[in-house]
Order: structure tokens, then sequence, then C-alpha cells
């Protein structure tokens, strides 16, 4: 069994740890509500700052060559202008 962070906004769950979805293939997932810990700022500013430089690290678009292109195809909310 393995423990995954995540927080919950609007009906999703986001991953705060790093999650490979190739190892949670095909398993049972049970989530458990906690309640929100009571962090103090500059805990908060330290773990948000963590997770921005491993974001940063992770080079989430660097296979985006056309950005202008990949934001028409994954737009939903409404149609881009050309």
């Amino acid at each position: 069994m393995e423990t995954i962070k995540a927080t919950y906004h609007d009906g999703l769950l986001f991953p705060i740890d790093t999650l490979n979805l190739k190892d949670i293939k095909e398993k049972v997932i049970k989530v458990k509500i906690v309640e929100k810990e009571n962090i103090s700022p500059a805990m908060k500013k330290r773990k948000l700052k963590k997770l921005f430089n491993e974001l940063h690290q992770s080079n989430p678009f660097s296979g985006i060559k056309d950005p202008v292109a990949w934001q028409k195809k994954i737009r939903v909310d409404r149609a881009l202008s050309d």
C-alpha cells in the first residue's frame, strides 16, 4: 500500500506527491479524507517554494513545440480566435 497526498478542488483531486500513472494502473484507489493541516505561513511558503522548484525542474511543457496550436487543441471552455 502506498500513500499519496492530494488536494481537492472543484470536484477534482490534485496529487501533491509525485505520481507515476503506470504504477497505479489497474489498482484499487481508496481515498481517505483528513482535516486540513494547520501550518504556519513560513512553512507554507517553504512547501510552495519546494513544489514550484520541482515543477520548474520537471519542465512539464518542454514537449510543446507550438503553444498556440496546443492551446487551441486543449481549450474546452471557449474557442480561440485564429
